[in-house]
């Protein structure tokens, strides 16, 4: 049997869905202004360093198993993908 907690999933969901609607916001509000890639690039940098702080500041180890990082990495690439062709639209 698996222990969930239903309330703190639901707020992880919730800010989860409030954050990809502010991204999609202002994605589309960079893309006026700058390049899409330059604007993906930018966006993925600064989404990368926030987590970094958020595992920081939570004291988790950065120590990840080979297999666990080459699964990170798989995953990340079509997010990469479809990154300039979301800024595009």
């Amino acid at each position: 049997m698996v222990n969930v907690n239903l309330g703190a999933g639901i707020v992880l969901a919730l800010v989860a869905m409030v954050s990809y609607g502010l991204w999609a916001f202002f994605s589309g509000l960079a893309t006026r202004t700058i390049p899409p890639e330059t604007a993906a690039v930018l966006s993925y940098l600064i989404g990368g360093f926030v987590a970094l702080g958020y595992l920081l500041s939570r004291g988790l180890p950065l120590v990840p198993s080979a297999q666990g990082t080459l699964f990170a990495v798989i995953a990340r690439l079509p997010f990469g993908l479809a990154g300039v062709p979301f800024h595009s639209r």
